[in-house]
């Protein structure tokens, strides 16, 4: 029973917990919105008819491919600043602080908001097909990805905000 409980315990206190659950929410939402049809074309009551509504297949794939660079640019850029502090502060301090930079679950969060807004992007993309017989563009969840780059993009402002703090 200790070995189990020392077991869940290094499970859900590893740094790659919570950005694995937090992607596998994400990716289930994504699933959700293509494979069920009334999600697909969710009527958004206070919003002007066809406001955000995308008409051909092309112009989905381009918004969803440039969507997908900018949420890769940022993650990238983002954790490789937060390398360089985790590096500059292992030449400074002990392994302990080190240890404690590495896994604030602050930084977990965002990295699995990045990696689930990555994964959400992906199967957009892999759902809008283009046949006739297809049910179209799925509205609504490409409403949603706009709206997840757009609150990655502000995580990385926090990120930045955090780790710039971190290394005062």
């Amino acid at each position: 029973m200790y070995r189990l409980l020392k077991l869940y315990k290094s499970i859900t206190q590893s740094v790659g917990f919570l950005p694995l659950i937090i992607t596998l929410l994400i990716a289930s939402l994504a699933i959700a919105f293509t494979l069920v049809p009334s999600l697909q074309s969710l009527k958004l009551g206070a919003l002007p008819e066809g406001l955000f509504e995308i008409q051909t297949v092309e112009t989905a794939r381009t918004i969803l491919a440039s969507l997908l660079g900018a949420v890769i640019s940022i993650t990238v850029f983002g954790f490789s600043m937060m390398m360089v502090v985790i590096n500059q502060a292992s030449s400074i301090y002990s392994p302990k602080v080190v240890e404690t930079l590495a896994s604030q679950r602050s930084n977990q969060y965002v990295l699995g908001i990045y990696l689930g807004t990555v994964v959400f992007t992906l199967i957009m993309m892999m759902n809008i097909d283009s046949k006739p017989s297809s049910p179209g563009i799925p509205q609504t969840g490409l409403l949603l990805n706009m709206l997840l780059v757009i609150y990655c993009i502000l995580l990385f402002v926090r990120f930045i905000h955090n780790i710039s703090k971190a290394v005062r």
